[in-house]
């Protein structure tokens, strides 16, 4: 069965009205196969290349091609492939914002729902998705103020509060 265009008409699979003047209108594509939804996301050449490098490194340690059910970013250290510990990706994700010099308030609403909302993404993210992050935001500010320094890594992985949608 091959992937059908997901129908305008629909309720959007953000939850924000109807897909035709919701996510459509923001470039934002899904899919429909065997009753599932997944969202469709454009590779930049960036993006492009990276996905290659990580199925050629994929096959030096397995020897072989990745399948459908293998992950691309892979634990490099087990000896089958299974993906990247998701705790020890946010505390590097975590660390590498710090580093960057993003505010506080902007990691703590990335640990919370998932997103990065910037002026210039914001178009992409659904409405909901926006919303919440804007609402962490304004949580960290209204606990901790202007606080220097916050240990993002003790905030529980996305604590259920990320709806995670179609992602594909």
């Amino acid at each position: 069965m091959s992937e059908k265009e997901y129908p305008r008409n629909s309720p959007c699979p953000c939850g924000s009205g109807k897909y035709k003047v919701c996510c459509a209108q923001k470039g934002i594509k899904y899919v429909t196969k065997r009753g599932e939804v997944s969202r469709v996301a454009p590779m930049s050449p960036e993006l492009s290349d990276v996905f290659q490098e990580q199925c050629k490194a994929f096959v030096a340690k397995f020897g072989r091609e990745p399948g459908p059910g293998d992950p691309i970013l892979f634990d490099p250290d087990a000896d089958t492939p299974q993906p990247i510990d998701e705790e020890m990706v946010r505390r590097e994700m975590n660390e590498a914002m710090k580093a960057a010099g993003i505010r506080d308030e902007l990691i703590y609403a990335y640990n919370k729902t998932g997103y990065i909302v910037t002026s210039e993404n914001q178009h992409l993210i659904p409405e909901d998705g926006a919303r919440a992050f804007q609402e962490a935001v304004d949580e960290f500010k209204k606990m901790f103020g202007d606080r220097d320094t916050y240990d993002h890594n003790r905030l529980p992985l996305r604590g259920g509060t990320r709806r995670r949608g179609p992602s594909k």
